[in-house]
């Protein structure tokens, strides 16, 4: 417990998950900087993963749920099935242990990453199959300046801001190269990272921006793609 301005600040132990993305990411974050991290590489391996991470991130940080004040979860756009599992389990963890739980949007998270280089703009994309992607637009201060919304790019997605200083970040952003690039702009194909939520998480934290457990479903923006299986039932 420190004092600050007068202010109790209550700091934190968080277990962050981001199960959004190919990779699966955890991270116990303290006082809002990442201490340790776990990642399971290859694509989808999220239900079988995610709990093995958690209980590595735990020991490698000499800690038991008891040591946690909350569990940050990867809110979503991304993965549909990525999202109900880290879901699934931070609900499950907050239940058992009584923790809070914290949802962190997942290009907010993508977004935290990119603010060391200073750009006017920040604008993290998600692969959303094809040209489509989700995105937003921060301002320096990691502000949004819209809604989340799904974009098919093209040559004059983003001609209101081509003569800006921007990074294009996350894991769709690989898909602008197939255009001519403004001269202040650059690429940095790095996705959402477990690591990266913790400053985020603390921030939620101390602002006490808690979600109901028994309610809390993640950020889809768009209904699942599902293709039905065309083998024979018999």
């Amino acid at each position: 417990m420190l004092y600050f301005g007068g202010k109790i600040l209550l700091l934190a132990a968080i277990l962050c998950l981001e199960t959004s993305a190919k990779a699966c990411t955890v991270a116990i974050a303290q006082d809002g900087v990442s201490v340790v991290q776990r990642s399971a590489d290859g694509e989808w391996k999220h239900s079988r993963m995610v709990t093995l991470l958690i209980q590595e991130a735990l020991e490698q940080a000499q800690c038991t749920l008891k040591d946690l004040d909350a569990v940050a979860v990867s809110q979503g756009p991304g993965s549909y099935t990525g999202l109900r599992v880290g879901a699934s389990c931070a609900k499950g963890l907050c239940y058992g242990s009584h923790l809070r739980l914290l949802a962190i949007p997942t290009l907010t998270i993508i977004a935290q990453a990119q603010l060391h280089l200073g750009t006017e703009y920040i604008l993290p994309m998600i692969d959303a199959r094809r040209m489509e992607v989700y995105y937003n637009i921060y301002e320096s201060a990691l502000q949004p300046i819209q809604e989340t919304n799904n974009l098919i790019l093209d040559t004059d997605s983003f001609h209101r801001i081509k003569d800006k200083q921007v990074v294009f970040c996350g894991d769709g952003a690989f898909k602008l190269r197939e255009f001519d690039l403004s001269e202040g702009w650059q690429i940095v194909d790095e996705g959402a990272l477990a690591q990266h939520m913790a400053p985020l998480a603390e921030a939620r934290f101390q602002q006490q921006i808690f979600e109901d457990v028994a309610y809390y479903v993640p950020f889809y923006l768009k209904p699942p793609n599902i293709t039905k299986s065309k083998k024979p039932l018999f």
